[in-house]
């Protein structure tokens, strides 16, 4: 889960600094005009609050993702079950076929039909004759 952990970081940071932005013609006497509502002030306040906006759905969004990944990933602890006297035994699987003997069938299968449609004994059609066809 380390793959949110620098997006989450930094929509964090981004919220610090659309705050410090919104706040700095009062805190940092940027206010030039001397009135409280200047040009100046306007840009930076609501500059800031656009950008508190989408720091916060940005930091929302990440957050959700990192829940779900974890969501995905959680496995329960194994529950011990212990067999009593009325339960049935468990069926045993069915063994599974290794994907070597899987490969192995398929492809004798194939090479059976490739020899059978070159070998014209087995599939039954006479050899094409030139003379024949003149």
């Amino acid at each position: 889960m380390t793959r949110y952990f620098w997006p989450i970081t930094t929509s964090v940071l981004s919220l610090v600094i659309s705050a410090l932005l919104m706040m700095s013609p009062w805190t940092f006497a940027l206010n030039l005009s001397g009135h409280s509502w200047g040009p100046a002030t306007e840009t930076f306040f609501w500059s800031g609050i656009a950008l508190l906006m989408m720091s916060l759905m940005s930091t929302m969004f990440w957050l959700i993702g990192l829940k779900r990944g974890l969501a995905q990933n959680w496995q329960p602890a194994p529950v011990d079950e212990t067999k009593g006297p009325d339960q049935p035994s468990p069926r045993t699987p069915e063994p599974v076929a290794s994907q070597d003997d899987l490969w192995d069938q398929q492809l004798r299968q194939l090479a059976q039909e490739v020899l059978r449609d070159i070998d014209p004994v087995q599939s039954g059609v006479a050899p094409y004759n030139r003379r024949d066809s003149l």
